[in-house]
């Protein structure tokens, strides 16, 4: 009886272990890339309409997104906020009023090169940005 104590002592322990195991803190991560790493100086190239224009685009740890239009000076014309869920990466730039002016949505599978969807001033279109 003793044994069987024992045994069931330890299935509980195991258990607990497991259970704080999976419910660990798990990066923001796109198929082994963190957040993190998508931080940091990007050049874009947007198309959408009539515009087809290469920016800066500062991704900011804290979520913030700057785009610096040329002539490049380091001062971000637009701002707004970044975010990852997931694959999914998005870029939200508020302009008069209007949350999602610019948007950038991507599904994101290099921390390198980003292309997708490009919402821009009322304009479809599309947008690739390196590192």
């Amino acid at each position: 009886m003793k044994s069987l104590k024992i045994l069931s002592t330890l299935f509980v322990a195991a258990s607990l272990v497991l259970m704080f195991a999976s419910c660990s803190k798990k990066n923001d991560s796109t198929g082994g890339i963190p957040k993190e790493q998508l931080a940091g100086k990007w050049t874009a190239t947007m198309i959408a309409g009539n515009i087809n224009q290469e920016i800066k685009v500062d991704l900011n740890a804290n979520g913030v997104a700057g785009l610096d239009a040329q002539p490049y000076d380091g001062i971000p014309e637009l701002t707004g906020t970044w975010e990852l869920n997931g694959a999914n990466f998005v870029i939200h730039i508020g302009y008069m009023g209007n949350p999602d002016f610019a948007k950038f949505d991507a599904i994101i599978s290099s921390a390198n090169s980003i292309s997708g969807k490009l919402v821009f001033g009322g304009q479809m279109g599309t947008f690739t940005m390196n590192k």
